[in-house]
């Protein structure tokens, strides 16, 4: 024990006896830290959340899915959650293209920049080959690194996440353009999909009209040629006959007020996503974490010192000059 203090004590009295060098080296190095939070590049992230939507919008189809399919009619229903979908969307070339080629605001109230200017890129002035080449390398990038997506298990809210360095005006506007795209994807598949289902629809009511015709020509015929029907077997074919009459009549009764709907549906501009809470200017940088460096910078600046004091540079020499004359 009393080896160890006195140890302790020669080790103390060799950090005090070169403080002044421990001093400088420790500060050198602490204020190369300091120097490197100052001009770090700041990161910014800007978080949208997307509630998923109630599958009601095909809720009135479904009413007479089973009606139509009576008649042979299938009409197509669609994904019932395309919310599942947001995360690969939103990475899709679709809008991925749409937000690169967007001047979005900054800042400065007077200067709009794409993606391409706020990460220094000059992709204007470069030939067409390599243009092209910066530009999906640069859509890669966005896709791996900027943009992070994931679905809460538990309320199944779509998390968005936009990370980009600078400027945080820019970073909340191409969160917000997002949610203008997705939403702009959503109306053209909806609108392609009342669509199908129109041209799906009408085929049906003029199949079923061409059914009912027919069924009401037979029914005609059979009461003009039996006006006086008093046998059962006779009954029970006319039955059979004006049941048939019903049925495809309110088959093409009902397809037809579905049609009016697959119309509305087909044109209306009603926004299609819940938004439960929208891109707002970030305060802080998401990164670089500045205290935590400046603790480790500080810590290892110490540790640094410490190293050069107790071995001073002559005595690494020295070591390593043994060692070449040891190997051999």
């Amino acid at each position: 024990m009393s080896k160890q203090i006195t140890n302790m004590e020669e080790l103390f009295q060799q950090l005090w006896a070169k403080r002044i060098k421990f001093l400088l080296i420790s500060g050198t190095f602490f204020f190369l830290t300091i120097i490197y939070l100052v001009f770090a590049t700041n990161w910014y992230t800007a978080t949208i959340k997307i509630i998923p939507s109630e599958p009601n919008d095909n809720m009135m189809l479904r009413q007479y899915a089973s009606i139509a399919a009576l008649a042979g009619v299938n009409i197509p229903m669609g994904a019932a959650s395309q919310h599942y979908f947001y995360p690969e969307i939103i990475k899709s070339n679709f809008i991925l293209d749409r937000i690169l080629e967007h001047k979005f605001k900054t800042e400065n109230p007077n200067i709009q920049m794409t993606v391409f200017d706020i990460l220094g890129i000059e992709i204007d002035s470069s030939e067409a080959d390599w243009r092209f080449k910066l530009y999906e390398k640069t859509k890669k990038r966005f896709r791996n690194s900027f943009i992070k997506t994931e679905i809460d298990e538990l309320t199944e809210m779509i998390i968005v996440s936009i990370e980009l360095p600078n400027d945080r005006i820019f970073v909340k506007e191409v969160a917000n353009f997002i949610i203008t795209e997705l939403d702009k994807y959503n109306r053209i598949y909806k609108r392609t999909k009342a669509k199908d289902q129109r041209l799906v629809i009408e085929k049906g009511i003029k199949e079923n009209l061409k059914n009912l015709k027919n069924a009401e020509a037979k029914l005609v015929q059979f009461e003009i040629k039996n006006k006086d029907v008093t046998s059962p077997e006779k009954k029970v074919y006319l039955n059979g006959l004006q049941m048939d009459v019903d049925i495809f009549y309110t088959i093409v009764k009902e397809l037809k007020k579905q049609l009016e709907l697959i119309k509305i549906e087909e044109v209306k501009q009603t926004p299609t996503l819940d938004i439960l809470e929208k891109a707002s200017k970030p305060y802080e940088a998401s990164k670089p974490k500045k205290i935590v460096l400046l603790f480790l910078g500080l810590i290892l600046s110490v540790l640094i010192a410490f190293f050069f004091v107790l071995f001073p540079v002559s005595t690494i020499k020295s070591y390593f000059n043994l060692s070449k004359i040891i190997n051999k």
